[in-house]
């Protein structure tokens, strides 16, 4: 999960979804500039350059006037928790123990929506060491990192089996012994090691 270049933007468009969702209008459609920082020198530039004004709506969203199509800067780290609490999540900088422990217990309840699914996923890539610093002391992560590994586990298992059977099936080896061999090697019971020999044994 730590590796290779980060994704931002789809997140950032699955964050102001969930912020905005009942907001959002089609005359609301337009540019949005994210960053963690007030950007000084580019919102210098294209004042003196074109002339665009800007107007801060409140914490951490400005309103970037004289220009034909709609414009908004957000600075990640100005956002309210209260009003903006995913979107000011997507940053680089979090820190374990509360900030990561309470977005792991807010994702918890949300966990099954593919919105709050492509936020976390970033968030997790750009925070990396402070979650495996938080999944020593949170439970709830723990959790859901072990629900990961289980189901790598589970599918690892099913594919060593698969293998196994399509192999003695080749090899001409009796059913009975190919389930005696299945329950031995990978600690399933005789019922399960029978269907697997059902299903792939042919």
């Amino acid at each position: 999960m730590k590796d290779g270049k980060i994704q931002w933007h789809p997140a950032f468009g699955a964050a102001l979804r969930i912020e905005l969702a009942d907001e959002l209008s089609p005359q609301d459609i337009g540019i949005t500039f994210v960053c963690n920082h007030y950007p000084r020198k580019m919102l210098k530039h294209i004042q003196d350059v074109r002339g665009i004004t800007v107007k801060k709506c409140e914490e951490g969203i400005y309103e970037l006037s004289g220009d034909p199509i709609p414009m908004q800067l957000i600075i990640t780290h100005e956002l309210t928790k209260e009003k903006n609490y995913w979107m000011q999540s997507l940053r680089n900088n979090l820190h374990s123990g509360g900030e990561i422990r309470d977005l792991i217990d807010a994702y918890d309840k949300k966990k099954t929506q593919p919105l709050y699914q492509a936020v976390m996923d970033v968030i997790l890539q750009a925070n990396w060491k402070e979650a495996e610093v938080e999944k020593e002391m949170c439970e709830t992560l723990r959790k859901l990192f072990a629900e990961e590994l289980e189901e790598e586990k589970r599918n690892g298992v099913k594919q060593g089996i698969t293998a196994l059977v399509k192999a003695a099936y080749d090899w001409k080896m009796p059913k009975h012994e190919v389930i005696q061999k299945i329950v031995e090697e990978f600690q399933i019971t005789g019922s399960e090691a029978e269907n697997f020999v059902k299903a792939y044994y042919k």
